[in-house]
């Protein structure tokens, strides 16, 4: 009787367990940590996608797996055999740890290896493989560890189930055939590089329920051109996105305090930006070589602003918003008050009489300028004011100037004359200052 009682109770498990695509909730894997309110499949149900996604994510997630012997009972994908397998330090479940003698293309990770669920793809385990077009990432799967795919470059399609929590760096880093990604919004966060070079992604929806995207997770995704960050992000990290070419719309949420070095330089076909209130710093690059970029308005609180957060941004209108204690904007140049330095310039920038410095890569990036004349009453040039200014001919300065910085005129390839009015090179000019252009000394003009 007891037997019969046991075999009843294991045939009720696997028949819940092994319900129907379309069923409803499902159990716990295999001894998963999981609870019953986390338990979406890979393609889950409309409302679970709505969060965050669209229908077009939605109708890719495709069939919701029931694998028997191996086999999908609705849509017939066979599980994958020869992976390789380690077993993680609680002693408690796998990770896939590499392709093995697996010869398929189409990569279909089981949920349990001998008896226990399968729970992280580990750290490079289809790095650089040359086959893989395809991935399904079982319900099992919490965790998709460093360079887990980087360097796929046939990899054009991956379903990540809606109880992965963390995707670390370059997971996916320079998977060029990939169009297309859904992050499922059980995703908390997204580490350095995890996109970096996937230069087919067109759109992201990032969930509410990601707090942290690494630095450069998006960089150098040329074919980007429309991003949607969660609520609830506080900080987009340095070089965030790095010579997107083609991105043309991000939001930036109201919850962002800080918009790193270099975040969207280069992204040469960002045209409109929209800072929200909450955004209190500002860093160094920022908007560099943005130069569709039409207007940008400064908030009011904005309390740290970093040199050469403009630079090259040669088509833009500065506005700042009234009530701004450190900095204010005059003839399209953004000075700080405290200093007289010039932080960044804008379309047909008048320097104003106060200005006392040119700052750190102020007119940095600039395709367009051919001739610059330094205003009297300018004493300094920061490091690499004028950095690859490619069209700059021509610089004429004041003898007011008594300190140049290291490599100002950096990579000005076409610079051909500097004209000072000193009668020779003061002791505060960085040597090498003029970058192979001819001075011509005690010029009067």
């Amino acid at each position: 009787m007891k037997k019969l009682s046991a075999m009843l109770l294991i045939l009720c498990s696997v028949l819940i367990l092994f319900s129907s695509c379309g069923g409803g909730e499902k159990e716990a894997a295999h001894g998963s940590d999981l609870d019953a309110n986390d338990q979406s499949q890979t393609g889950g149900n409309k409302e679970d996608v709505d969060i965050g996604q669209n229908t077009d994510d939605a109708e890719e997630q495709g069939c919701q797996h029931v694998f028997e012997n191996g086999v999908c009972a609705n849509c017939g994908i066979e599980l994958s055999e020869g992976l390789d397998f380690t077993l993680n330090e609680d002693g408690e479940s796998y990770g896939v740890s590499g392709i093995g003698s697996c010869t398929d293309t189409e990569i279909v990770i089981p949920d349990t290896y001998e008896g226990k669920p399968v729970t992280a793809i580990l750290e490079r385990a289809f790095w650089a493989s040359e086959t893989i077009t395809g991935v399904e990432i079982p319900p099992s799967v919490i965790y998709i560890g460093y360079n887990v795919f980087s360097n796929c470059f046939k990899l054009a399609k991956v379903n990540i189930s809606n109880r992965v929590k963390h995707i670390e760096g370059s997971a996916f880093s320079n998977c060029t055939a990939l169009s297309k990604i859904y992050i499922p919004n059980s995703v908390e966060s997204l580490g350095d590089e995890v996109f970096e070079g996937c230069s087919s992604l067109t759109r992201i929806v990032i969930p509410d329920s990601v707090k942290v995207i690494g630095i450069s997770a998006f960089a150098r995704c040329d074919s980007l051109t429309e991003v949607v960050l969660p609520q609830g992000l506080e900080s987009i990290e340095n070089s965030l996105f790095y010579e997107c070419l083609s991105l043309k719309t991000v939001n930036i949420p109201d919850t962002v305090k800080t918009l790193k070095g270099a975040a969207f330089l280069g992204c040469s076909s960002l045209s409109e930006i929209v800072l929200p209130q909450s955004v209190v710093q500002i860093g160094i690059n920022v908007f560099a070589g943005c130069t569709s970029l039409r207007e940008i308005v400064i908030p009011k609180g904005v309390q740290k602003l970093a040199e050469g957060a403009f630079s090259g941004c040669e088509t833009v209108k500065l506005i700042m918003e009234e009530g701004n204690a450190n900095y204010y904007v005059e003839g399209n140049c953004v000075i700080e008050r405290d200093t007289k330095t010039l932080i960044g310039a804008g379309k047909d920038c008048v320097i104003p009489a106060d200005v006392k410095r040119i700052g750190e890569y102020a007119f940095a990036f600039n395709q367009i300028m051919t001739e610059f004349f330094v205003p009297d009453g300018i004493a300094e040039i920061g490091r690499f004011a004028f950095r690859e200014c490619k069209s700059l001919q021509t610089v004429y300065i004041p003898d007011s100037v008594v300190r140049i910085s290291e490599r100002a005129f950096e990579d000005c390839e076409s610079l051909t004359y500097f004209y000072c009015e000193s009668d020779n090179e003061p002791a505060g000019w960085d040597g090498g200052w003029y970058y192979r252009a001819e001075v011509v000394w005690n010029y009067k003009g």
